[in-house]
This record gives C-alpha cells, structure tokens and sequence, in this order.
C-alpha cells in the first residue's frame, strides 16, 4: 500500500510565528507530516508521496533534505502539471506506478490517534475501497456525510448532515482506493467530474463499486487554524504520542 498526503491547504500561523501549510506546522515539537508519516509507515504503508504543494514546494523540499524520510518520501507539484488537483495527483501516480496495493489517501491537515495496521487489516478484508468513519460530528466535512452503512460496513448512500443532528456517520479524509478502482478514476475524470474533492469521487463510484467503511476507534483531528492547533497541542503533550 502506497501513502498518499495531499498537501494543499490554508496556512496556518503558530504562537505569532510565520504561517506555514498545515503539513509543516509544528505540532509535538516537529512537523506535523513527520507523525503522519510515522502513523501511515510504521503502520504497514510500503512507501509515500506528498501531493499538490504548489506554492510551498519548495518549503517542502527543503524539509524533506533535513528530515529522516529523505529517499523514502517524494515530493510532487501539481503545478508543474496542466491540470492540479487532488484526483489528477492521484491518477499520475497510479499511472506511473500502479501499486499493487492500492492507495491509502490522507488530506495533510489531519492528525490521527489510532492503529493504522487495523484500518490496514479491514482494507485487506474487504474487496472494495474503504474510508474511515466517525461519529464525531466535529469530523463531519460538508458532503462527505454517510447517511446508510449496512451491518457489514458496506456504505449504500451519501447525504449531508442535518444541521444540529449528533451521531451522525461522517467520514474523514482517510481512504482506501484498491487498484480495481483506477479505471474507474479515469472515467470519471473523463466525464469532467470534480477533481478537487475526493468524496465526490466517493460519492460517484460506490454505485459502481463497493465501498466500506472502516470506524475508527479513536481519534481524527483537524488542524484548522490556530485554535485547532492549541487544541491539538495539548492533547498530543498529554497522550505523549501520536
């Protein structure tokens, strides 16, 4: 399984510093990539990419030379192609490389708190593509609402959540595309489909395809600006570890 972080996101200012994409901020007296590189390698991905950095591409290469990740992670700029988005990332790496063992996606501002390696084993028993699942309503991302999951994790429709409503189902940006699933990226692509949302492709292929949802038995956070980071901060000097 190859790891994906798209990278794309609003800069975040720390404790009056300068801002810097969510990716790099310092959360645990490191950049945040650094623990999602630990949860997503340690956990059972074989390798991984950092998508779309675009302006900050350079900030990112620079990083890369003074962290430990360096020739283990790549860098790739959506700019440097015609068309940038997310899903237009993703097709040319699965174009280039076409692993075997399909793509786990994460957008770069999350920071997760439980075991990859089970979210790896569902994956590994479900033949189909997978997102994770919580029922936080904090996690809830405007579409990406699930309004059916049956007693088997198979996800059977989409819908935003009620305003107010607590409990429900929502997913987060970590998911699982098989490699059965990359013809399908084509044609939707094709078709003119929103390339910038990967829950729209979700929304899109689950008629086509099966796709399950994994819940997760912990925590996903969003670091979505300063408040967001203290918050995150202080959770992460009390757990000790991501």
């Amino acid at each position: 399984m190859h790891a994906v972080i798209l990278a794309a996101g609003q800069a975040v200012r720390a404790n009056g510093g300068a801002a810097a994409p969510p990716p790099l901020t310092a959360v645990g007296g490191r950049p945040l990539i650094e623990h999602q590189l630990e949860f997503f390698l340690r956990g059972g991905a074989e390798s991984a990419s950092v998508c779309g950095a675009g302006a900050d591409y350079h900030r990112y290469l620079e990083w890369l030379r003074g962290s430990d990740y360096a020739g283990r992670v790549e860098i790739l700029d959506s700019a440097a192609n015609g068309e940038a988005s997310p899903l237009h990332d993703i097709r040319r790496l699965i174009r280039r490389d076409r692993p075997a063992g399909g793509l786990v996606v994460s957008a770069g501002d999350r920071f997760y708190d439980f075991p990859f390696d089970q979210f790896v084993r569902f994956c590994g028993e479900h033949d189909g593509d997978v997102v994770g699942v919580t029922v936080e309503r904090e996690d809830a991302q405007g579409r990406c609402g699930m309004a059916a999951v049956t007693a088997n994790d198979r996800v059977i429709d989409f819908a935003a959540p009620p305003k107010g409503r607590r409990g429900w189902i929502s997913a987060v940006p970590l998911i699982r595309l098989s490699a059965e699933t990359t013809a399908l990226l084509e044609r939707y692509l094709a078709e003119g489909n929103d390339g910038a949302c990967i829950g729209s492709f979700l929304e899109w292929t689950y008629r086509f395809r099966p796709l399950y949802a994994y819940r997760i038995e912990g925590r996903c956070y969003r670091l979505g600006g300063p408040s967001a980071l203290k918050r995150i901060a202080s959770r992460f000097e009390k757990n000790g570890a991501v």
